[in-house]
């Protein structure tokens, strides 16, 4: 993985939109139900949005990436990445609204999942809750709304598209 610390942001996994919405259904078919009495806010989904991701190292210098979102909330947001990142880590995101403004965002890496191959999920709490009305999202499908598929094909998908990668 090529990260840049200059001014140009690097997709660490080059996938069309298509690819990453789809890897996105797989994980919400596989997530169904997962910690939901946990969460304090309502999820939304917010898949295929390239999101500006600046990470801070220990002398506040930052590693640029372009991440794909997968679901959004007044506190968060989880997105999907060509790499581990360290959970704890301090970061800035660019996420575009709704006009095509940008909003800019501090946070907190909280957790980093691997998917499959070098594609991992990272969730992010913000640092000042956001108000989602002015992005385009919509609300995270309950597992009567979900089509029905098996986890074969289920890990076809994040496998073949991990492996184009």
């Amino acid at each position: 993985m090529h990260a840049s610390h200059g001014h140009e942001y690097v997709d660490s996994v080059k996938l069309p939109r298509a690819t990453w919405e789809a890897i996105v259904d797989t994980l919400d078919r596989q997530t169904l139900g997962d910690q939901d009495a946990r969460r304090r806010e309502t999820r939304f989904r917010f898949a295929g949005c390239e999101i500006r991701l600046d990470i801070f190292n220990d002398k506040n210098q930052p590693t640029k990436f372009l991440v794909h979102g997968r679901n959004i909330s007044a506190s968060g947001l989880s997105v999907l990445h060509g790499g581990f990142v360290y959970p704890g880590s301090k970061c800035r995101l660019q996420i575009p609204m709704q006009d095509e403004r940008i909003c800019v965002v501090d946070g907190v890496i909280v957790n980093c999942r691997h998917v499959a191959q070098r594609l991992h999920e990272i969730s992010i709490n913000f640092i000042d809750k956001l108000e989602l009305d002015r992005f385009d999202v919509t609300p995270v499908a309950t597992a009567d709304a979900m089509p029905d598929q098996t986890a074969s094909s289920d890990d076809s998908v994040i496998a073949d598209s991990a492996d184009a990668a």
